[in-house]
């Protein structure tokens, strides 16, 4: 059975497997889990064989004696422990717990599995608990709500997940916990609510990272040209961007990021149609130095999307570090193109920034990137600080997870630690504690406070301390980071006040340390070995243990054994494992990949896994249900004298590379896209890909003032978007998003109501388009 209890934004999953050796030989486990992301923490484990318990105890890595070799294949994000010898046709019971965060999904929490390749159905149970009043659990069929719990079993290949829906998903949720030692932990959670800055411009800056390197083979270079197009074209108004080309070296569109207008747009799309991969080898160290040291502007917030085809062959360790270092006010989104790009490495750097990572065929690159410029350019939060008023002043033995923190996207949440010792709470005569959280939303003032009665604790008893472990996880984190050195000595600005000199580093060691050991997390410094439960002693590995472990493929996964000759395991296991597993797409959806979590399958026969809330609407259609219209010319808004020239050359281009074309280059939504300019409106040539006509239109407008025709065939197509082509609001959100913005703009410089627009042109979809 699977448990999992839900209490607001935090899981803590129970998983139970049991495995049977029905191989003629005794053999030795070791077992391995990566866990969902770098916050998330192992509570406890247990293996139970032949009578015997093994557990997962924390020492010093001092104490411990084994080889360096066991030592070596242990991280921070990877729970790793031997189990022990299993006789022939014996059985082993292996117990999992670990916490970590959740996510929202449409002002939903959202708890999801994923179960694949196995044909054992799963039985399934959550207790929910929530601060603000529960209003509803929606979940997938076969399961059973009862007030708070949910159960039932989850069946083979499929998705399920549950969806926690409160009645106010944007005010602050405070929770207390005791730490274990006569202390407490304090958590804050916020989920702002954007409302407010719908329609406003953002100060964005927007950088795209292209591989043009020799070996850039997983896509066709006219690919990338024609999908670049169309994400020039859904900008959003009033960003700053510049496009990079790399290889062994790079060349960029602009000497510094530029204002996105119609000049800058016109002159981006020129150099876009002689893109080409003639750089070298693929090199991204350098590339991505450059930019990150380049400083962002006060109140703004960088996106960098890196495209990458091929092999990278230097410094991915670096590039990695680079991610994470300059993380606070820069997200870098990733895309691994065709059958060959760095897929560790694409992931790393997204999940160290903030960023997502997808990997996706050549085919899927327009649909694919402009889902992640979508995602990259929503509206944020800047200059955002946690403020605890006096109290760490009075009681500096208080730990915090941080004052200063990363800028917070519309749709996302932060939560913010605070550990009060024994000592301090015992000192403090009123043990009350409020978290204010501060920022600029748009240049005006951000502010939610909230207070919490350290006396009166928000959860029930928790023997497993998730609170706790969620805080030394992050505080632990963010102390390792500290000694690490920067790279080349680049300016981080915030990580530059925590850069320690390598000289006093044993008292940050010393508190690591202290933290691990008190909080039950793993650190550089402390270390999981496997101990008997009934004497306690460690249990060594033997020279060469049958180590299985699961590596992550680009199709998906590969059980990999330790060096030969190493024997195999026969048999099937009595009960099908389940855990959390790297996040996959329904067979229904496109084959999009992001950072996940591995769990142990001694046969690689069965998978089930908690992933991030889905990037992808479950009821998208297929590139080949979109409406072809092969007769129709993808047009270029004749601006100027320029954009004339422009289209025309496009036209030859599209002629001459029509086979490389993808299906959804194609398609009616791409014309569609292809027609908005970079004000936000949509060109009125849009009406061939509408299946209408301009005469009819201007007939039908609500409005018979000349300057309102412009406004209705927008309308018009904002209508016709969100009403007929469902299931892509991803790819077509930038576009509407910022048509809409130029439609409220307009509507009052024209005196004009917006609604009545809005509503005439939904009845004119509905009589007169295809």
């Amino acid at each position: 059975m699977s448990l999992v209890s839900i209490h607001d934004l935090t899981a803590r999953v129970t998983a139970t497997q049991c495995y049977v050796n029905d191989s003629t030989y005794p053999i030795q486990f070791v077992y391995t889990h990566r866990l969902p992301s770098s916050k998330a923490a192992v509570v406890s484990f247990q293996a139970t064989m032949e009578g015997k318990t093994t557990t997962g105890s924390l020492i010093e890595r001092d104490e411990f004696t084994a080889s360096e070799e066991f030592r070596d294949k242990e991280s921070l994000d990877t729970f790793r422990c031997t189990i022990g010898w299993l006789e022939e046709g014996r059985e082993v019971t292996l117990t999992m717990t670990y916490v970590c965060e959740l996510g929202w999904f449409e002002d939903r929490v959202r708890f999801g599995l994923y179960h694949v390749g196995n044909d054992q159905t799963i039985l399934f149970s959550a207790d929910i608990d929530t601060s603000s009043n529960l209003l509803k659990i929606l979940e997938n069929p076969d399961f059973h709500i009862n007030g708070n719990t949910a159960t039932g079993l989850i069946r083979p290949n499929s998705y399920f997940h549950l969806d926690v829906i409160v009645r106010d998903a944007h005010s602050p949720v405070a929770l207390v916990e005791s730490d274990g030692h006569g202390g407490s932990v304090v958590s804050f959670a916020f989920h702002p609510n954007f409302k407010k800055s719908e329609g406003e411009e953002m100060d964005l800056e927007i950088i795209f990272l292209i591989d043009c390197s020799e070996n850039a083979v997983g896509c066709p270079m006219g690919t990338v040209n024609r999908a670049m197009e169309l994400v020039l074209h859904a900008l959003p108004s009033g960003c700053h961007f510049n496009v990079y080309d790399y290889g062994s070296t790079w060349r960029q569109l602009f000497p510094c990021s530029t204002r996105y207008d119609p000049n800058s747009f016109l002159e981006a799309l020129e150099v876009n149609l002689t893109r080409k991969p003639n750089l070298g080898p693929c090199k991204l160290y350098n590339v991505l130095d450059h930019v990150l040291r380049k400083d962002v502007r006060k109140g703004s917030h960088r996106s960098i999307f890196l495209l990458m085809t091929g092999r990278c062959e230097e410094k991915k360790e670096g590039c990695i570090d680079l991610a994470r270092l300059c993380s606070h006010r820069n997200r870098v989104f990733t895309l691994g193109i065709g059958e060959s790009p760095e897929e560790y490495l694409l992931r790393s750097i997204a999940e160290k920034s903030g960023g997502q990572a997808e990997m996706i065929s050549w085919n899927e690159l327009e649909r694919g990137l402009l889902e992640q410029v979508q995602r990259g350019t929503r509206h944020y939060i800047s200059d955002l600080k946690m403020d605890w008023g006096q109290l760490r002043s009075l009681h500096p033995k208080i730990l915090s997870s941080g004052s200063r923190l990363p800028n917070l996207f519309e749709g996302e949440h932060v939560i913010t630690y605070l550990n009060v010792d024994a000592d301090s709470l015992r000192d403090m005569t009123v043990k009350k504690v409020t978290g204010t959280l501060r920022g600029k939303m748009n240049g005006r003032d951000f502010t939610q406070q909230m207070t919490v009665n350290l006396e009166e604790n928000s959860r029930s008893p928790d023997r497993h301390r998730s609170l706790a472990r969620l805080c030394g996880k992050i505080l632990i984190e963010r102390l390792e980071i500290s000694l690490k050195p920067s790279p080349h000595g680049m300016s981080l600005g915030w990580q530059r006040q925590l850069t320690v000199d390598p000289q006093t580093q044993e008292p940050f060691i010393q508190k690591i340390r202290e933290i691990s050991m008190k909080t039950g997390v793993v650190s550089s410094f402390t270390c999981y070995v496997p101990a008997d439960e009934s004497t306690g002693k460690i249990i060594s590995e033997s020279a060469s243990p049958v180590n299985f472990h699961w590596n992550i493929l680009c199709e998906g996964f590969e059980l990999s054994p330790s060096p030969s000759p190493s024997p195999k395991i026969g048999g099937k296991p009595r009960h099908q494992p389940y855990g959390l597993l790297p996040p996959l797409s329904p067979p229904s959806q496109r084959n999009s990949r992001r950072l996940g979590t591995v769990v142990m399958d001694l046969r690689g026969s069965s998978s089930l896994y908690i992933p991030p809330p889905p990037l992808v609407h479950p009821n998208k259609k297929a590139y080949d249900t979109l409406p072809l219209l092969p007769d129709a010319t993808h047009t270029l808004s004749p601006v100027d004298q320029r954009a004339s020239q422009l289209f025309d050359l496009y036209t030859k281009l599209a002629d001459t590379a029509a086979e490389e074309a993808s299906p959804f280059a194609r398609s009616q939504l791409c014309g569609i896209l292809l027609c908005q300019n970079p004000s936000g409106k949509f060109e009125r040539h849009v009406t061939r890909w509408l299946g209408t006509t301009m005469k009819r239109m201007k007939k039908r407008r609500p409005y018979k003032r000349k300057k309102t025709v412009d406004l209705f065939v927008t309308a018009v197509t904002v209508a016709y978007l969100r009403e007929k082509v469902t299931g892509w609001e991803e790819v077509w959100g930038l576009a509407v998003r910022k048509a809409e913005e130029w439609l409220k703009r307009e509507a009052v410089a024209c005196k004009t109501n917006q609604e009545r627009l809005m509503q005439a042109a939904r009845r004119y979809i509905i009589r007169y388009t295809q």
